[in-house]
């Protein structure tokens, strides 16, 4: 059977329509769809009414858990709260109705569907990694599960027990001895700024191909439909379509990194009601729905030809296909990348969901565990927070403290912008101004003009230049007992030293204790800490970045990533190129040295922006 999955659309009802043309040219048996139909865009009923036109294979999605008042939207930022309200308005007394009884999966054999995770399908978690889906594989014993939410297509495969790779998000044959997690990526908000067509995934469980489609939609037409509400945001796409065609000083390609605007924090109050459920595929009485559609159809004598055609080949194909299957579970996939720590992630304790039994035929009422509050590292970067329920604008779980809505957690926010630098780097939420060691140059921005996720016009960056605290205040050290994120923009050019971009330790002679994120002449980035006896440092593999382009950079600390341990993670442009774990007990509880940004003895050729 071919299966059409889709998920994401996000009220654009532009990209809608072009993935439902191109759907149908690929002649499906079923369509299913993901959820998150609604959210953000302009035209949330006329999607709605648009997918249930064409298949009853509905997941609800967290944006329409929000919409239908089912969860808690009282903490998302600004952004996704205005759009859940004015969604709220929008859709129709009948569509809240129906998705209020909309089921939290659907399950069908051997393949599951569900919007976001599959441990808790109700607390909307990301699987984004490779121990993230390495813990969902132990909720479920389905040969293959869908999923979207993320916005990133991507194949997590699982060899035996412990062995999660991904794969590209690319066609794939899928190896029978092994078991997936497929993001099927999104229709109506794409996340890849290099690449802004929608995507969704078509899956022939007989052959067992996987097929990634992208299609194009009018982004102007979006544009205007938008333009037309009272909507007052900006999706990531079209951030991206308006950087990518406007004349500007430096006009690099947006990356990843590049967080969309429009993340919700987590919400740890409500989770779906108690009467979401698991239902089972529905298949439409004449399979042929789309088979036989206007876009698939042929002349009599053309569908003939096929006739006789199929009839000579049938047994030939069937043979061949044997072969390619059974060579496919026999030759091992080399090109995966694997996980360094695969072989020792370890589930969370909460005990997972088994949804791998047959839904009986009066589908039986699964409730949703209540959500589990986490502790995770706000990452304003494109990679999506695994915690956060409403997905856009990007960045693991573990029982967190609620950040009252109100409640501001960055500490400082340094923009470049000529105003706010003299003899003190001044901070725009004025916590922690840092006198100048040394002045810099201003040059034109380096982050996008309207910045993710507030919105702000970003003009200038600076060129060299230092700045440091008069004294330790330990509000930017690395503890046992805190998280923290670091982030900004830099460029540079190739050198033949180092060059320092932030933290509490610059490697002078009395400054050898701390933290600090460091750029490699031969490429390489580091997140390095000294505790003073130790050296750790999570240090990525060579990179393209001495190119004089805008990067973004994201160092994150988890102090609570296992029992015992925090872990450093190291960001580039939203890809995480490295982790690396420090135990608590070598962790010192004060800051020995104070904060800086950029040092004396950077090269010429470097800038910094928005840290």
């Amino acid at each position: 059977m071919r299966y059409a999955i889709f998920s994401d659309v996000h009220a654009n009802l532009r990209a809608w329509e072009e993935a439902l043309s191109d759907i149908r040219a690929q002649r499906v048996d079923v369509l299913v769809c993901l959820g998150d139909a609604v959210g953000y865009g302009p035209k949330p009923e006329e999607v709605l009414s648009g997918i249930r036109a064409v298949t009853k294979n509905f997941i609800i999605g967290n944006h329409e858990a929000a919409a239908a008042g089912m969860i808690d939207y009282s903490v998302f930022n600004d952004n996704a709260k205005h759009s859940t309200e004015w969604t709220k308005q929008a859709l129709t007394a009948e569509s809240h109705e129906f998705l209020k009884t909309a089921p939290i999966a659907i399950d069908t054999q051997d393949i599951l569907f569900v919007h976001a995770e599959i441990l808790e399908p109700g607390r909307f978690d990301y699987i984004d990694d490779q121990k993230k889906a390495l813990e969902n594989f132990t909720g479920s014993k389905h040969f293959v599960t869908f999923v979207g939410h993320t916005h990133h297509p991507k194949i997590f495969q699982l060899k035996g027990k412990r062995s999660v790779s991904e794969m590209p998000d690319q066609n794939q044959q899928l190896n029978p001895s092994c078991r997936y997690i497929i993001n099927v990526g999104s229709v109506g908000e794409p996340r890849n700024a290099e690449d802004l067509r929608g995507v969704y995934v078509i899956y022939d469980s007989e052959t067992l191909k996987v097929d990634f489609r992208r299609v194009a939609f009018d982004i102007e037409a979006y544009r205007a439909e938008l333009e037309s509400t009272t909507l007052n945001i900006k999706p990531f796409f079209l951030q991206c379509h308006d950087h990518q065609t406007a004349e500007a000083q430096l006009a690099p390609p947006f990356s990843e990194a590049l967080s969309p605007a429009m993340e919700a924090p987590l919400i740890s109050v409500s989770t779906l009601s108690q009467d979401a459920e698991t239902v089972s595929l529905e298949v439409p009485s004449d399979t042929r729905k789309f088979r036989n559609s206007a876009v698939g159809k042929r002349s009599s004598v053309a569908r003939k030809a096929v006739g006789l055609s199929l009839i000579s080949v049938i047994v030939l194909g069937l043979l061949t296909w044997g072969v390619m299957h059974y060579i496919g579970s026999q030759v091992p996939d080399d090109s995966l990348v694997h996980s360094d720590d695969i072989s020792t992630a370890k589930a969370e304790p909460t005990p997972p969901r088994d949804l791998s039994d047959p839904i009986p035929d009066t589908p039986q009422a699964i409730p949703a565990p209540p959500i589990t509050k986490t502790d995770a590292p706000i990452v304003h970067d494109p990679k999506p927070n695994p915690t956060a329920i409403i997905p856009p604008p990007e960045p693991d779980p573990k029982p967190i403290v609620d950040i009252p809505p109100e409640t501001d957690p960055t500490v400082a926010w340094w923009r470049m912008e000529p105003d706010s630098i003299g003899e003190k780097l001044i901070d725009s939420k004025n916590k922690s101004s840092l006198p100048m060691l040394a002045p810099g140059k201003t040059i034109g921005a380096i982050a996008p003009s309207a910045l993710p996720p507030h919105d702000i016009t970003n003009t200038a960056a600076m060129s060299l230049g230092v700045w440091v605290e008069p004294s330790p205040t330990g509000k930017f050290a690395l503890r046992a007992d805190r998280s923290f994120t670091c982030e900004g923009w830099f460029l540079v050019a190739k050198t033949r030293k180092a060059v320092f971009l932030a933290g509490t330790r610059s490697g002078d002679a009395n400054d050898k204790q701390g933290w600090h994120i460091d750029i490699r002449p031969n490429g390489q980035m580091c997140f390095f800490y000294d505790n003073g006896p130790q050296i750790i440092q999570a240090l990525s593999e060579k990179l393209p970045i001495t190119d004089l382009k805008p990067h973004h950079f994201a160092a994150v600390w988890n102090h609570d990533a296992s029992a015992g341990a925090g872990e450093m993670q190291l960001y580039l442009d939203g890809v995480k190129v490295k982790t690396a774990k420090v135990p608590h007990i070598k962790i010192p509880p004060t800051q020995a040295n104070p904060f800086r940004i950029g040092a004396p003895k950077n090269p010429s050729k470097v800038a910094l922006d928005e840290v």
